[in-house]
């Protein structure tokens, strides 16, 4: 049994379609594609599901066209995997390169008895570098984990439907991206496991679609706006490293038992 497969990319970007097309194809990979959301298109900082005051008070500076985009990419698939009563799915960037054995990996997880909502597929050691805990086995080399940090990275994840309809909620009206709010197990509720090693990682010989300026950190704001944001800012960093640790303790009575 394996889950539906979407593959998240825009129509422009035949050249990723075709890549990505060939890999899940080599590996007997049913999949249909979603069309992206081009950012760059929407006039977003009015929008609705925006949360332009929240993300200029604490992070000085806006989202970008294409971390909006790519927030709206994701959510349309939960509404889809909603609308078409899908019970799982694995989500896949087009941006992605895939272990060879992916195909019975997959079959494992899903026989598999390890009960979650999101199943995170983190090819960075980064988020790994604060520790973790071991939950259980998935075979000789792969384990479910879970993590105490809120690392980026939605390129590769599986999810129920219970968790896109959290998801959905959760991006209405948001000041977070996709893979911000995927960790933020303390607003959502989801349990939320990783998979390591993981069986995808982002390939790095495609450019990203988000771009480099997601790393400037350069403020946007001016006025009392910024002459009071280093308190908002030291108010969100305290609370949000308090909600990490209070998460990643209420659930380890969970993982023992």
């Amino acid at each position: 049994m394996l889950p539906k497969i979407y593959v998240i990319n825009m129509k422009s970007s035949r050249e990723r379609r075709e890549k990505i097309k060939a890999r899940l194809d080599a590996l007997g990979l049913p999949f249909d594609f979603f069309d992206a959301v081009r950012g760059a298109d929407l006039d977003y900082k009015n929008a609705s599901y925006y949360d332009r005051k929240k993300r200029l008070r604490y992070f000085g500076r806006d989202l970008l066209p294409g971390e909006i985009g790519c927030l709206l990419s994701h959510r349309g698939v939960y509404q889809k995997m909603v609308e078409d009563s899908v019970d799982v799915a694995l989500v896949l960037e087009d941006d992605v390169t895939l272990a060879d054995d992916f195909k019975e990996i997959l079959e494992r997880i899903m026989a598999h008895d390890k009960k979650w909502d999101l199943l995170r597929f983190l090819g960075n050691k980064k988020p790994f570098s604060k520790g973790y805990r071991t939950l259980e086995a998935l075979d000789d080399t792969h384990s479910f984990i879970r993590i105490p940090t809120v690392p980026g990275g939605a390129y590769g994840y599986i999810l129920t439907r219970h968790a896109a309809e959290v998801l959905i909620e959760h991006t209405s009206c948001s000041a977070f991206p996709i893979d911000t709010i995927h960790g933020r197990v303390w607003d959502t509720g989801l349990d939320v496991y990783t998979l390591l090693p993981s069986p995808v990682y982002v390939d790095m010989s495609q450019e990203t679609t988000i771009g480099d300026q997601r790393f400037d950190k350069t403020l946007q704001i001016t006025g009392l706006k910024k002459a009071f944001y280093p308190l908002f800012r030291f108010a969100f960093k305290m609370g949000e490293a308090w909600d990490k640790r209070r998460a990643y303790a209420a659930s380890a009575i969970r993982d023992k038992s």
